[in-house]
């Protein structure tokens, strides 16, 4: 005959048994109703708070003669500080000499390297008075600067 003790030890296992099938049915019937319940978010970009309604809903702004041929555009659709008179490439950019920026680079060596050809690594050719606002496109107006500074000037601008 086995020991009173034994058989308490028993009893006590089979519960903890039973009660951890319990817990794991239990888990994943919660797991199951998780899953197959609609979800209260509209999207995946829901936010917590509702969105300002003054901002724009993205960083590109509205043009509305993106899609128009060159020479349909007046520039009467575009802010005060577009150049209408500069000349553009096919997809609207402002055309700019190859040979002004190789003429600036003579002049004014690459200030990590010090070569007068070629990349220069960290650095762009900026323009000290934009383009879009009448700048030259000369040597005369250009200007080595860092990338992070040229992006900080291009935020700006």
């Amino acid at each position: 005959m086995r020991p009173p003790m034994f058989a308490l030890l028993v009893r006590r296992v089979h519960l903890v048994l039973a009660m951890t099938s319990l817990l794991f049915r239990i888990g994943t019937l919660a797991l199951l109703l998780a899953a197959v319940a609609p979800a209260n978010v509209s999207h995946r970009y829901a936010r917590s708070e509702p969105r300002d309604q003054g901002r724009p809903h993205s960083r590109r702004t509205y043009c509305p003669t993106r899609h128009r041929s060159p020479g349909a555009n007046t520039g009467a659709r575009h802010r005060s500080t577009y150049c209408s008179s500069c000349e553009r490439t096919p997809g609207g950019r402002i055309r700019r000499s190859s040979s002004a920026r190789h003429a600036f680079q003579e002049l004014h060596p690459c200030p990590t390297t010090g070569s007068t050809a070629g990349p220069c690594p960290g650095y762009v050719v900026d323009h000290i008075v934009p383009l879009k606002r009448g700048g030259a496109d000369s040597p005369e107006n250009m200007q080595w600067q860092t990338r992070g500074e040229a992006k900080a000037k291009d935020r700006v601008e």
